[in-house]
């Protein structure tokens, strides 16, 4: 059994149904896949039967009318391939039109699954906002934008059917609060960090949230605009706050000095 993008189905359960009753009345076969993507199954009579693979991650690959033929000797090759969709798309800035350019810095876009958890595809890429994303099952996702000096984007649900190619087309994105943290001790000295507060709320704990340049240097985005209290709370140290006003999608230089314990 082959998975979008060619990987193999290690360790997969697949589950035969016919797809007629049988006069045994309900009926089960499974077998589990081998490293290579392999399995073996016997004592399957000729006619179309109904293939569930529970693979991993948490995805279900359904097959229906996998057909075995009549006066078929045994082994038998049954080509399970899913189907491998792509979903591209632009984001745009809502304001100007334009393509979204983050510059040197990565943007984050994710496809993944309503109510799972489970995300089959990530695109990281600096520059212009241009994306397309391979490889993925068919299923129900919704997409996600994480792009420095814009707020997080989420798109309504969508559909991939038979490997598909769905087309998003324009996303528009909206400006938001854009940091760029420095820490550093009375002496000058770069300060590690990781708890940061604006405006009492936690912020960057994810790497959507934020990019790290330097272990005493990060980038936040997706915060608000205007006047804003930024705290920071590095360990052995004491913690220190400071006001900046973050202009809508500008990045916004802050340099903290804290005093070490």
């Amino acid at each position: 059994m082959i998975l979008p993008g060619g990987e193999t189905a290690a360790g997969a359960t697949l589950v035969f149904e016919p797809t007629r009753r049988s006069s045994q009345g309900r009926v089960r076969k499974t077998a589990t896949c081998d490293e290579d993507g392999a399995f073996v199954l016997g004592d399957l009579w000729s006619g179309l039967w109904k293939v569930t693979c529970g693979a991993a991650e948490g995805f279900v690959f359904r097959f229906n009318n996998v057909e075995i033929p009549p006066g078929a000797t045994s082994p038998f090759t049954v080509d399970l391939t899913v189907p491998a969709g792509c979903v591209c798309g632009s984001l745009i800035d809502s304001a100007t039109g334009a393509l979204v350019d983050s510059g040197e810095i990565e943007w984050l876009v994710r496809v993944w699954r309503p109510g799972g958890g489970v995300y089959p595809a990530d695109l990281r890429r600096s520059g212009a906002g241009r994306f397309s994303l391979k490889g993925i099952p068919d299923g129900r996702y919704c997409l996600s934008a994480f792009v420095p000096g814009y707020k997080r984007f989420t798109s309504s649900p969508f559909e991939i059917r038979e490997g598909r190619t769905v087309d998003l087309g324009s996303l528009s994105l909206t400006l938001s609060g854009y940091l760029d943290l420095e820490v550093v001790d009375r002496s000058g000295m770069a300060v590690n960090y990781s708890l940061v507060y604006c405006n009492e709320k936690s912020v960057g704990n994810t790497v959507e949230e934020n990019r790290r340049l330097t272990p005493s240097r990060q980038l936040f985005f997706d915060l608000p605009t205007g006047k804003v209290l930024i705290r920071v709370e590095p360990r052995g140290c004491v913690p220190a706050e400071k006001e900046v006003v973050l202009p809508p999608g500008q990045r916004t230089r802050l340099r903290i000095e804290v005093s070490r314990k």
